[in-house]
């Protein structure tokens, strides 16, 4: 489980695909090239290998998600 406060992170997923449902609050997920994607509780979606952008966090969120390293 993760939980965050309000802030902005950085995501890069070099080398794995990761799997995340909201439980919890709301989240902006933006792509490198600003296209926004927002997802709420109960929401659920999948990170792809090599997704590069940032999480916008507006109020606490708290997800469960799982990590699957992609082969090489």
């Amino acid at each position: 489980m993760w939980e965050a406060t309000a802030g902005v992170f950085r995501s890069h997923c070099a080398g794995y695909v990761e799997f995340c449902h909201i439980l919890e609050g709301s989240c902006r997920i933006v792509d490198l090239d600003g296209t926004t994607h927002l997802f709420g509780a109960g929401d659920s979606f999948v990170l792809p290998e090599g997704f590069a952008g940032h999480w916008e966090v507006d109020e606490r969120v708290k997800k469960v998600f799982f990590i699957a390293q992609t082969q090489r």
